[in-house]
């Protein structure tokens, strides 16, 4: 009689596994979850399944033994792969990819491979002996290569409080990979290998598995394991193969530590940009990496810019970059790449070099979002944010610009003062004075006319009226007197029309201040040196006798402003040749 105990595989509906008491939350404003692999730590002392089960057959049931010491007890190495959201209530999901509880071989078991005569490394070896009436027929079972998967369908709650939570034992165990070979001999004769990939049943442990988080970026995972499965024959021959294997598999898991706000309070950055301006750091000066385990290396970061109304004006960047490392800014996913193998020291350097810059001068103001990960072979850092509040250019600074007359150097004749402003600007009242400096000095009465002479821009011209060291003209304007003058003018009255900047008046590169242009007026100084000698006689004899419409006249020798320089421009150029004007 020839038995093939595997050919039809189904699983028995579970037992009710225990839930714990959690609620789920659907949403709430936490960081999102993360991939979190964990390690099987080895050995028998911390995961290791152990099986057991009975062959049912006709009509009798026989236990499954052990070949030898040990062939029902292995230990696993391998991954388990999850999904941890580190929330004030944090939620862990466990996932098939990525996932593979391997067993390890526990001895040489029959049968060999394809169930042949002998026997082999295997991970477990099992025995039944079946009576069947006064025949006796003895199955010899050997597993190898087992790999399984522990998955649930969702985050869930971890339940209890600080560092170490639990959760449900309740993960759907999947079989990757691993064969059954089989061998009967006595009453009757069969075997084969049947492939176990595909077999998946409920983990029914009662106990609940634990979650610690360490603190320093290390975790522990405790799973206890309770999976039973059933075989069930075919063609004819009425048999069960029940299997149980249940122990424990425990894993630790390690990632690098992201601190973008270094000494101070909190993990998070915030910064602020302008547009049009220079680049920002996204991180604080003493920003910190760490790492538990400091020898093992990172492999990468992603800075990610979640936010960016501005579009491909919104730039992320890194500097210094090491020999073997690399950078790429996809402006279309405003993800900056880093790749390169380094230390924690290495990636803390870079992680303070990373920048964001907005290169549009009319910005949208708003808050940006930039998360940081890094990686290293296994696990990515918890997700860390930088806020960098992004505000419009500030007006600039209208600045002021004064001359006197046409602007020469002349200092004979001063009618009037010009100031050019670098943009429209509102003249409160009061924004202009005048005064002689020395002992004889005083105010001086003044007129402010504004005008657009240059597109865009405001023209304050200054006339001298009949108050003060003035005297009248011919043509019935006013000039200074021989003497040094100060124009004093305040900022605060002089406002941009767009953005009622003050105009920096001082010259100090802000806003507002008192100013002070300081000239002087002395009657036949056309070099102004604040003295009449043979170079000013030169050009004044060139003068003499021509009115305002020929050719050559000179307006500031023109001391009564008739519109002719004759003798009594000439007497008075006399009266100071050879003279200079004294410093008050």
């Amino acid at each position: 009689m020839r038995w093939n105990p595997f050919k039809t595989r189904t699983a028995r509906a579970p037992r009710p596994a225990p839930r714990l008491a959690v609620e789920r939350l659907e949403a709430r404003d936490v960081p999102a979850a993360q991939p979190l692999l964990f390690t099987i730590t080895p050995g028998l002392a911390n995961s290791f399944l152990t099986a057991s089960g009975t062959v049912e057959a006709f009509g009798t049931t026989a236990p499954i033994v052990q070949q030898g010491p040990g062939s029902l007890t292995t230990s696993y190495t391998g991954t388990i792969n999850t999904s941890y959201d580190p929330a004030d209530t944090p939620r862990l999901q466990f996932l098939q990819s990525g996932s593979a509880a391997d067993a390890q071989v526990s001895g040489n078991w029959q049968p060999g491979p394809g169930g042949a005569a002998g026997s082999a490394a295997a991970d477990y070896g099992g025995r039944a002996t079946i009576n069947i009436l006064f025949l006796t027929a003895t199955a010899n079972i050997a597993v190898r290569d087992l790999v399984a998967a522990l998955s649930t369908p969702d985050l869930a709650d971890l339940a209890g409080s600080g560092p170490t939570r639990t959760f449900a034992s309740n993960q759907t165990i999947t079989v990757t990979g691993g064969t059954a070979d089989f061998r009967v001999t006595g009453a009757i004769s069969a075997d084969g290998s049947e492939s176990l990939a595909g077999s998946s049943a409920t983990n029914t442990a009662t106990s609940a598995g634990t979650f610690q988080d360490l603190g320093d970026g290390r975790y522990t995972l405790v799973v206890p394991v309770r999976l039973m499965i059933e075989e069930m024959t075919s063609g004819g021959t009425s048999a069960t193969v029940t299997l149980l294997l249940q122990g424990t598999i425990r894993g630790t898991a390690e990632r690098a530590v992201v601190d973008l706000n270094g000494a101070a309070d909190g993990t998070d950055f915030a910064a602020a940009a302008t547009g049009g301006g220079p680049a920002v750091n996204l991180v604080a000066a003493d920003a910190a990496v760490t790492r538990f385990t400091a020898t093992t290396d990172l492999t990468g970061a992603t800075v990610t810019l979640t936010t960016r109304p501005d579009m491909a004006d919104e730039v992320l960047a890194v500097t210094g970059l090491p020999d073997g490392f690399t950078s790429a800014y996809n402006a279309d996913t405003g993800v900056l790449q880093i790749t390169g193998v380094g230390s924690t020291e290495v990636y803390q350097t870079l992680l303070r070099n990373v920048t964001y810059q907005n290169n549009r001068a009319t910005a949208t103001a708003g808050d940006r979002a930039v998360t940081v990960v890094l990686r290293d072979a296994l696990n990515e850092s918890v997700v860390r944010t930088t806020t960098v509040t992004v505000a419009p250019p500030a007006p600039p600074v209208p600045t002021a610009a004064v001359t006197a007359d046409d602007g020469g150097v002349q200092a004979s004749q001063r009618r009037s003062l010009q100031v050019q402003l670098s943009t429209l600007v509102d003249v409160g009242a009061g924004a202009f004075t005048l005064t002689r400096l020395g002992t004889d000095g005083g105010e001086v009465g003044i007129t402010v006319v504004t005008s657009e002479i240059v597109p865009g821009r405001t023209t304050v011209q200054i006339f001298f009226t009949g108050t003060g060291s003035v005297f009248a003209l011919a043509d019935g304007t006013f000039a200074l007197a021989d003497g040094d003058y100060r124009l004093g003018f305040d900022g605060s009255l002089l406002t941009a029309v767009t953005g009622g900047v003050a105009v920096d008046a001082d010259g100090d590169g802000t806003a507002g201040g008192l100013g002070a242009f300081d000239f002087f007026r002395f009657f036949g100084d056309a070099t102004g040196d604040r003295a009449v000698g043979d170079d000013d006689a030169a050009l004044f004899a060139g003068t003499l006798g021509l009115t305002s419409a020929d050719a050559g006249f000179l307006s500031f020798f023109d001391f009564n402003g008739d519109g002719l320089v004759d003798a009594a421009d000439q007497a008075e150029f006399d009266l100071r040749f050879g003279t200079s004007l004294p410093t008050p």
